[in-house]
């Protein structure tokens, strides 16, 4: 007996092609949470250790001006160049060094505050707000990725704050630059989360996972600075 192969209707030809849309979606998320992770956990050592050993805190504040330049470039390249973050093993290569370059950057920025209990705190607090917005993201069914115009702006209007704290010395704008801020960049990670998993209107391509590990990761340590300038003003207000 002969088996005929039956056509495809349209209907049935697009919830394949959704199939196969979606399998590949799942597999670059986990690709890039897998990225972000790495990044996370290298970052975390290298902080860990400039804590226990005095020379890499040295070496940290010694290249803090170059770590800076270097990573605004190599952020810059990876995010518009498409032929830079998605080259294999260039990309990787670059995310490294980027990776490097922002460790030495919040070693420094926590050598800065010399409370190892101020950052673990920080460090604590960063995770459950992470872990709290990258299960919203994942799970609701709001559009997130929609509203980008309006988180920038929002965004704008912090930095406007923390301006008219560095010339005025108005310590309510300084108040609504930290906790603003932290709350913006919390909405910004929910919106990069939602562009990665892609189960919205918005979404990044399969090509680009350099870019999306540049975001969450970016966020994730904004977050966390964030935080520990929210801790340090009301400790020295005690």
């Amino acid at each position: 007996m002969e088996y005929e192969s039956v056509p495809q209707t349209e209907f049935e030809k697009q919830a394949v092609d959704s199939s196969l849309l979606g399998d590949a979606q799942k597999n670059f998320a986990k690709k890039v949470f897998s990225i972000v992770g790495t990044q996370l956990m290298f970052t975390a050592i290298i902080v860990y250790c400039s804590i226990q050993f005095k020379f890499i805190e040295t070496f940290c504040e010694q290249f803090f001006i170059h770590a800076i330049i270097c990573s605004l470039i190599l952020g810059l390249l990876l995010t518009f160049s498409k032929s830079s973050a998605r080259k294999f093993p260039l990309n990787f290569i670059l995310l490294s060094v980027f990776t490097l370059c922002e460790a030495i950057i919040l070693t420094f920025s926590c050598a800065q505050i010399g409370d190892p209990e101020i950052v673990f705190q920080a460090f604590i607090i960063t995770t459950m707000i992470v872990v709290a917005l990258a299960t919203y993201a994942m799970t609701t069914k709001n559009d997130i990725t929609y509203y980008g115009a309006a988180f920038f702006l929002l965004l704008f209007g912090s930095v406007m704050a923390s301006i008219t704290y560095i010339f005025f010395g108005n310590q309510f704008a300084y108040l609504i630059y930290l906790i603003g801020g932290a709350i913006i960049l919390g909405f910004y990670l929910v919106y990069d989360i939602q562009l990665i998993i892609g189960n919205q209107k918005l979404r990044l391509t399969v090509d680009d996972y350099i870019l999306g590990s540049i975001l969450l990761y970016t966020d994730i340590i904004k977050i966390f600075l964030r935080i520990l300038e929210i801790l340090m003003k009301f400790k020295n207000e005690k």
